[in-house]
């Protein structure tokens, strides 16, 4: 969960930034966040990480988008999910 990792041809994690491994010895465990996770729509953040999908955490799959449009359709989708 929330970790980011390449095949090449093994495996190799890492967190992305403002994370940490849940487990430091165990990547299965997935990666948590240093920060306190509040769902109010004004307070979030965005980051462009290339070549990156967060697999199976999709709401809405769009292909090919601008990083402007990928946040929009993100925070339409905060605001349905949670408010």
């Amino acid at each position: 969960e929330n970790g980011i990792c390449f095949y090449k041809p093994k495996p190799t994690c890492t967190c992305p930034p403002g994370f940490r491994m849940k487990d430091p010895v165990d990547w299965t465990q997935g990666c948590k966040p240093e920060f306190e996770i509040v769902c109010n729509k004004t307070e979030v953040k965005f980051i462009k990480l290339q070549n990156t999908d967060f697999y199976g955490n999709t709401l809405n799959y769009e292909p090919k988008v601008s990083f402007e449009a990928c946040k929009n359709i993100c925070i339409n989708d905060l605001q349905v999910s949670w408010f």
